[in-house]
Formats: structure tokens, sequence, C-alpha cells
């Protein structure tokens, strides 16, 4: 992804286009949460003894370091839990 640099050579400044992307993204990964957490809220009302593992991605959205393969393992994880 190409970041723009500041032309009196300061940090890296992100076009909006990246902004929106990065805006949108977001969003997605705030729906899908939530969606994971009431399909976990679900799953622990019908096994409350089960016990949970939190999987963790490190992503950067500003810069895109990491953010489609979070997208993408969280999809993953959704559709693992609606099936």
């Amino acid at each position: 992804m190409y970041v723009s640099r500041d032309p009196w050579g300061g940090a890296a400044v992100a076009t909006e286009d990246q902004l929106a992307l990065a805006d949108a993204v977001g969003s997605a990964l705030g729906r899908l949460i939530r969606l994971v957490e009431r399909k976990q809220a679900q799953r622990n009302a019908d096994h409350p003894d089960a016990v949970e593992r939190a999987t963790y991605f490190e992503a950067v959205a500003v810069t895109g370091d990491g953010v489609f393969d979070t997208l993408k393992a969280v999809s993953k994880l959704v559709l693992k839990s609606l099936a």
C-alpha cells in the first residue's frame, strides 16, 4: 500500500482513500466482532462449562499491515461459528 510522504521530510501521511478504506475495514471488523461475541454468548449459554481460547491478530489499519489477514481470519471464525 502506498503511503505519501510529507514534502518537508516529516512522518508518513495516509491519503484520503487509505483513510476511507481503513475506516470501512474498521467498521466491518467491528460488526464481525459483535457477531462473534453474540455467537459465543449463545454457545456459552448452551455449553456453560466450555473453555474459550482467544486468538490474537496484530494489524495496523492506517498502514494496512496485517489488516487483510485479520479480516480474513475473523471472517473464517465467523463462518465457522455459524456452521
